[in-house]
């Protein structure tokens, strides 16, 4: 229990580093496009919401430094994330794709849904 409990503080104490961390590098991000930019009334190249390539680039960074039990929760999330880094890259650097396949399945419902009373039909027959 106390091996848990110094786990915890541990993956507490890295949460609260990194927020920081984070806070200055966006602190430095801002000055930089500024300092580019200029006080200029341009949006960003990335919607509100999406991750950009150089950020997905940091948080995969900071998945392959974690330490935890790969077992848990967030060890599976990290897991998957680190599984599939390219696929989220390639996403990211070309915008028509996308990352579910709800579309496709919507496609093919009515398909499998009409398939389906198909067979009910002939087994009732």
């Amino acid at each position: 229990m106390k091996d848990l409990l110094k786990i915890i503080q541990q993956q507490s104490a890295t949460i609260d580093s990194l927020t920081n961390e984070l806070a200055l590098l966006r602190e430095q991000v801002a000055y930089l496009t500024q300092k580019l930019y200029g006080k200029s009334s341009e949006k960003s190249v990335c919607p509100s919401g999406q991750l950009s390539l150089f950020e997905m680039e940091d948080f995969f960074a900071w998945c392959r430094r974690q330490s935890v039990l790969p077992g848990s929760k967030l060890g599976r999330a990290i897991e998957y994330s680190l599984k599939y880094e390219e696929t989220f890259k390639a996403i990211l650097k070309d915008g028509h794709l996308v990352l579910s396949n709800n579309l496709a399945e919507r496609a093919i419902k009515s398909l499998v849904m009409g398939r389906s009373k198909r067979v009910q039909w002939t087994l009732l027959a």
